[in-house]
């Protein structure tokens, strides 16, 4: 990101973020007042809420449950893990 130096492991997540530097949010939760740029990260979001988090980490190894015991991790969206595994592998192919 070349307003703060973050990198991202796909092109999606940082273009995500590069509206966290634009304008105000315009999705908010309900439950904890989190805000959101696009409709489909609030959406994402209150998966968390519900504890939806069917996709796990197998480089961190898994628990019974949906998390992961190395790095604490879990992902409701199969994008998400696939994001997480290029920090496993040390990539982050995406720089602003």
């Amino acid at each position: 990101c070349v307003e703060c130096g973050l990198d991202f492991s796909t092109l999606t997540q940082l273009k995500r973020h590069l509206a966290t530097h634009q304008g105000p949010t315009l999705y908010q939760c309900l439950e904890c007042s989190k805000s959101f740029h696009y409709r489909s990260q609030l959406q994402n979001h209150m998966l968390k809420h519900q504890n939806v988090r069917p996709f796990v980490c197998t480089e961190c190894g898994m628990d019974p449950g949906p998390l992961l015991q190395v790095c604490g991790k879990s992902f409701n969206r199969m994008y998400n893990l696939l994001g997480h595994m290029h920090l496993h592998a040390g990539s982050k192919p995406f720089k602003c």
